[in-house]
């Protein structure tokens, strides 16, 4: 029998990300609301998003992102954790 272990027992959750977009707009929301291609805060090629308060931990788990047009985006995301 296979057992599993979720991921946040094992590693701590990140509490702050730095994000950085490539390829091609996306919309995003960080409330946990569903974005569409004309819903959402606009994220252009080469804008980041800093996510550094503890406080936005939260919004870091609500996370969505969608492409704008027929090409995808690419995000590079770091993140960090707090010991």
């Amino acid at each position: 029998t296979a057992s599993s272990t979720p991921i946040d027992t094992i590693f701590p959750q990140p509490t702050r990300a730095f994000i950085t977009l490539e390829t091609a707009s996306l919309r995003w929301w960080g409330d946990g609301t569903v974005p569409s291609s004309t819903s959402g805060h606009l994220l252009q090629v080469g804008d980041a998003l800093n996510f550094t308060d503890e406080s936005q931990a939260d919004a870091l788990q609500k996370l969505q992102f969608i492409r704008v047009t027929a090409t995808s985006g690419v995000l590079s995301i770091t993140y960090m954790i707090e010991a």
